[in-house]
């Protein structure tokens, strides 16, 4: 069924939900990724500066470390949603021309369930991670 706008032209169809929910999620998770841009660029240019202070001044900026180590954790975090939602992740498909159809999809599950078990124990032990810094009353 060809449906009409007021000046004759045919108007697409419009995506159901699930598309609509997977376009929104992937335009979100890219603005996060800003994020993640925005804090390499923070740690390059805090380097450059840490090292420039301690080569001219001997005095490198207190903190350095741990401040880079949290801001090295954002970036990760912030990048993950951004490639899994535009399904960028690392895949090898030398075998995707001599395997027939079902084997594919059954590698295909098998690397979304591997992605899906990485992100729980990344998820686990980023919560250990946080109890250990709390406990410490470093946060």
């Amino acid at each position: 069924m060809n449906r009409l706008s007021e000046a004759g032209a045919e108007t697409p169809p419009r995506p159901d939900l699930l598309t609509r929910l997977d376009l929104g999620c992937a335009a979100l998770t890219r603005r996060i990724a800003v994020v993640a841009v925005a804090g390499m660029l923070v740690i390059s240019v805090l380097t450059i500066v840490d090292v420039m202070l301690r080569w001219l001044a001997n005095a490198p900026i207190p903190g350095f470390y741990e401040l880079s180590q949290l801001i090295i954790a954002i970036v990760i975090t912030a990048s993950f949603p951004a490639a899994l939602a535009t399904r960028n992740n690392l895949t090898i498909d030398f075998l995707a021309e001599i395997l027939p159809a079902r084997a594919r999809q059954w590698l295909a599950l098998a690397g979304a369930v591997l992605i899906q078990l990485f992100l729980v124990l990344f998820a686990w032990r980023l919560a250990f991670y946080a109890g250990e810094v709390a406990g410490r009353g470093a946060a």
